[in-house]
């Protein structure tokens, strides 16, 4: 059966799953499992394909037999606290995807009443970090937080001051600024995405914080491995709310959090069976 067949639903190449981060002349590059009709290939795709991907995995027939998609409710109270698997991740689906038998995929696991998720990492760096381009470029920058974000005590007041890539942050994302300029296990779990990619190995170290969301993904033996995560809301706490922060001489104060809102309801389309 070729990639055209009409029983495939989709003729062109899809990523059935990143591999891990590979090094080359160009800089880092992700390495992916690329389907082809019933085929699989590895190739290397750009280090944006983490932010304009909104997916970890493309669920094609062929590709995990055929599983019918599954929504399942995730509550992380401490995402510090979630463990990755002790095992390779290619063990959860080596039959499927025989290429993520070497995978240096992290996936971590949430349990919780609606059982056992099983988040890929990409799907993780992407809701905490990756907010823009511009993140996702001082994200893999050496040093980017000394380089670009700073604070300073003018009339006993802490101010924050940004400038390159996070100088067009707005909004929301200015409090994701302040948390890293304020806390310590934030400024780890952002230059870990760095440290682990050089290594080949994608993951992050995760900081303390919750998560709520729902996550749409195909079911394995013990759980659900989720391809994509929607409506999902990620809580902290600053030490300091307000702070003001320079940006390109202007001063704005970072938002405080949002007043507790009700649950929040999956905003992706139904599941269904490709």
């Amino acid at each position: 059966m070729s990639a055209s067949d009409p029983a495939l639903g989709r003729s062109e190449p899809r990523i059935s799953w990143i591999n891990g981060w590979r090094r080359t002349h160009h800089g880092l590059r992700l390495q992916t499992v690329v389907q082809h009709g019933h085929d699989t290939s590895m190739e290397q795709s750009a280090a944006s394909l983490l932010l304009t991907r909104s997916q970890a995995f493309d669920n094609v027939l062929g590709t995990f037999s055929g599983a019918p998609w599954e929504i399942i409710r995730i509550q992380v109270d401490d995402l510090s606290r979630m463990l990755s698997l002790k095992r390779p991740p290619g063990g959860l689906f080596r039959r499927t995807v025989p290429q993520s038998r070497s995978s240096r995929h992290v996936v971590f696991v949430a349990e919780g009443g609606s059982g056992t998720a099983y988040l890929p990492a990409a799907l993780l760096i992407r809701e905490l970090w990756l907010w823009s381009a511009d993140a996702l470029d001082a994200l893999l920058t050496p040093a980017s937080l000394e380089l670009f974000l700073s604070s300073s005590c003018e009339h006993e007041e802490l101010t924050l001051d940004a400038c390159g890539p996070f100088a067009r942050a707005r909004g929301a994302n200015l409090r994701r600024l302040s948390w890293l300029a304020q806390c310590s296990d934030a400024r780890d779990s952002w230059a870990s995405v760095l440290t682990y990619a050089n290594a080949e190995v994608l993951s992050i170290r995760l900081p303390r914080a919750s998560m709520v969301a729902w996550g749409i993904g195909v079911r394995l033996r013990h759980g659900i491995l989720v391809s994509r995560l929607a409506s999902s809301r990620i809580s902290f706490t600053l030490p300091i709310e307000g702070v003001p922060m320079r940006i390109k001489g202007r001063v704005t104060r970072c938002p405080f959090p949002p007043e507790r809102m009700s649950d929040p309801q999956p905003d992706f389309w139904h599941a269904s069976r490709a």
